[in-house]
């Protein structure tokens, strides 16, 4: 578990701005929402958090540490991309426990660690199978175990449950809302889906090209949204387009066209 600070974090591509003066400052075992149009910058600011992208000034600290210029294998953070990148060549154990391998733990530790994740997970009968033999929901979840053996600190998912039909979306919210609650991991998640936002995310993160929108609790979000990106990112609303006229003490709408949104 971690504290997660941004302080006027920007980033530049070229003459493109992704981020701008982003500041945020998240508490201990938040599970935050991420929403915006695409393009609007919420995989730049996950990958930025996990190292995978550095920015052009600004500061990131990770329980007050300052990680800007880290690398990401110094700050304890696990990220799960929205198309999975297992290594096809390996079982699940393997690609469970290859982040492990790398950093040369023990055997037995690794053992006790993949075991532990798996069995959190309920992947447990993966184990001995294919990447290529597994569905998209069950390749996610070996993503995630993945991710947590390494860490226990911050959880990136970067829109997990994209590719899913709504079925298999319900079964992976459900398990993701047991596990960051279990784990009291500080986790970050992008999403386009309302649902997702509903039923998982206290907080909620809302940018537009690259500039934070608003911030806060989503329940506040939805009763008092800055702009209609942030309205439409907390559930099914409807739009009025009105011209409103005053005058001689009173108000009145001129033309207007409603439409569900």
């Amino acid at each position: 578990m971690a504290t997660i600070e941004l302080e006027r974090v920007s980033l530049r591509t070229g003459r493109k701005w992704r981020l701008v003066d982003i500041s945020l400052w998240l508490p201990d075992g938040a599970f935050v929402g991420v929403v915006g149009e695409s393009g609007s910058g919420k995989s730049t600011l996950l990958r930025t958090i996990a190292g995978l992208e550095r920015p052009t000034r600004g500061t990131i600290r990770i329980d007050g540490h300052d990680v800007t210029r880290s690398p990401p294998g110094e700050r304890d953070v696990g990220m799960v991309f929205q198309e999975p990148a297992l290594l096809g060549h390996l079982s699940v154990r393997r690609n469970v426990s290859f982040p492990l391998d790398v950093r040369r733990r023990a055997a037995e530790d690794i053992r006790q660690s993949v075991n532990a994740e798996v069995r959190a997970l309920h992947i447990e009968e993966l184990l001995a199978r294919q990447p290529n033999h597994l569905s998209r929901g069950e390749q996610q979840m070996v993503q995630i175990a993945r991710a947590l053996v390494q860490v226990r600190r911050v959880l990136l998912l970067d829109e997990p449950f994209s590719a899913l039909d709504e079925p298999l979306r319900h079964h992976m919210r459900a398990e993701i809302a047991v596990l960051q609650d279990g784990y009291g991991v500080t986790t970050l998640m992008s999403t386009n889906d309302p649902l997702d936002v509903a039923t998982l995310t206290p907080l909620l993160i809302v940018l537009d090209e690259g500039r934070l929108v608003q911030f806060g609790d989503t329940s506040w979000i939805r009763r008092s949204p800055a702009t209609l990106l942030a309205a439409a990112a907390t559930g099914s609303i409807s739009f009025l387009d009105m011209t409103v006229d005053a005058g001689g003490g009173g108000f009145w709408l001129t033309r207007g066209d409603a439409s569900g949104g």
